[in-house]
């Protein structure tokens, strides 16, 4: 798996959302994004999963441009975005809402399911129980198991702990290492909480109003002073 960003250009009507901003994740990386809200980190993760067609610059999966391609044709590459605000199907049940996330497949995979349910036992005790009834720990790790459905190479996490309380957070942040260290999947992460992000993380990217400001492993961005002023001292702002 190699993946990467270049340069890339995003607008929204008049408003420039990202400015040239180059990035990359290696095989079996976590790499975390951070910045303020309004950075455009969500808009990078949506630009990559296909939600926003950038005006110019390019996007590379498995030495392909997937710069245009449809969400659905990035999905079934291998790459899945679990979005901000969990965006489970209320009605539906934590297995329906599971196998809504092999769909791109088209064929559903008991196997996977199981996996999923080995990672987060907690939704297979209610795997028949109605997602929208969950606590929000459990709609996030709903969220995270619907996206892993789809076997993928890369995971587009956009502020996981986002709501959750610091245990929550704390079991989440552990689930999401296990995934990376036992599993050896690639993992991009967009979290507001930059100590955790950092030391769940190889690097980090710096975000600041569309732009790249700072890059570099979590270790070099944990101990930079500007960092720490500006992020790490107000983790939950």
């Amino acid at each position: 798996m190699n993946f990467s960003v270049n340069d890339l250009h995003v607008s929204y009507g008049g408003i420039t959302a990202l400015s040239g901003v180059s990035c990359e994740v290696q095989e079996g990386e976590v790499v975390c994004l951070l910045g303020a809200n309004g950075a455009g980190k969500s808009t990078l993760l949506k630009s990559i999963s296909g939600l926003v067609k950038p005006k110019s610059g390019t996007i590379t999966f498995d030495n392909t441009d997937i710069t245009n391609n449809p969400p659905y044709k990035i999905v079934s590459m291998g790459i899945t975005h679990s979005p901000e605000g969990r965006k489970v199907f209320a009605t539906l049940s934590v297995e329906e809402n599971l196998v809504m996330g092999s769909y791109v497949l088209k064929k559903y995979d008991h196997e996977q399911l199981e996996f999923v349910y080995n990672i987060f036992p907690r939704l297979k005790e209610r795997r028949g129980q109605m997602a929208g009834t969950l606590s929000g720990g459990e709609q996030q790790m709903l969220a995270i198991g619907r996206a892993l459905m789809s076997k993928p190479k890369l995971l587009l996490l956009d502020e996981p702990s986002l709501g959750l309380s610091p245990l929550v957070s704390k079991e989440l942040f552990a689930l999401i290492k296990m995934l990376n260290s036992e599993y050896k999947l690639s993992i991009l992460i967009v979290e507001q909480n930059a100590g955790a992000a950092l030391k769940l993380s190889h690097r980090g990217y710096v975000l600041d109003v569309g732009k790249i400001v700072m890059s570099g492993s979590s270790k070099e961005l944990l101990a930079s002073p500007t960092l720490k002023e500006s992020y790490l001292g107000k983790a939950h702002h």
